[in-house]
């Protein structure tokens, strides 16, 4: 093996099973991990600043910002700001 392999291995959150991607509210970003970054609802608020005080994670409230250069359409779909 090489040094400064991580292997993670994460069982998934038991939920209802009714969630919608817009239902997640929430993601823990892990520095230098991004395969432990996990998204949570509203209702996990609790268990994402947990999962994130565990990982050394920071909990990012959804949706993110458009990048730079980028706006949303009626739709939610990402387009380009048009050239000026």
């Amino acid at each position: 093996m090489s040094e400064g392999f991580h292997h993670t291995r994460q069982s998934p959150t038991k939920r209802r099973g009714d969630e919608a991607v817009a239902d997640f509210t929430l993601l823990v970003r892990v520095p230098g991990q991004p395969a432990a970054t996990k998204s949570f609802t509203d209702a996990e608020q609790d268990q994402a600043q947990q999962y994130a005080e565990a990982t050394g994670g920071t909990v990012v409230p959804l949706p993110l910002p458009p990048p730079a250069g980028y706006t949303t359409d009626p739709h939610g779909n990402l387009v380009p700001l048009p050239a000026q």
